[in-house]
């Protein structure tokens, strides 16, 4: 019973030990947050066609969003956009948001 007991506690000892040097120092400063913060690089690739995908996307979040609340789809855009959207949300210039309820989604028309 003694070596069961001496085995126990050495492995203990050995997880402990193990589980504390794997552990992030919290008073330790971090080398990251020594460094200096530099501007986010603009995106050269940026398009209009991107930029559509992005707000749609936006869009379709929003709708997730809202189906997570709400527990259905919105009757409308418009309901969308007072629930969860941002009214800077617009589509590209002569497209407009529908409400796709067999994909569940927001797409372009």
């Amino acid at each position: 019973m003694t070596r069961f007991c001496a085995f126990a506690l050495a492995t203990l000892f050995a997880v402990s030990a193990t589980a504390c040097r794997k552990r992030p120092q919290a008073n330790a400063p971090s080398s990251e947050a020594s460094k200096a913060v530099t501007a986010p690089v603009v995106n050269s690739a940026a398009t209009p066609q991107r930029n559509a995908e992005e707000i749609l996307g936006a869009m379709n979040e929003a709708l997730r969003n809202y189906l997570a609340e709400k527990g259905r789809l919105p009757s409308s855009i418009d309901e969308l956009y007072v629930a969860h959207a941002s009214s800077q949300l617009q589509p590209p210039p002569g497209k407009r948001f529908v409400l796709n309820p067999a994909l569940m989604g927001v797409e372009y028309r």
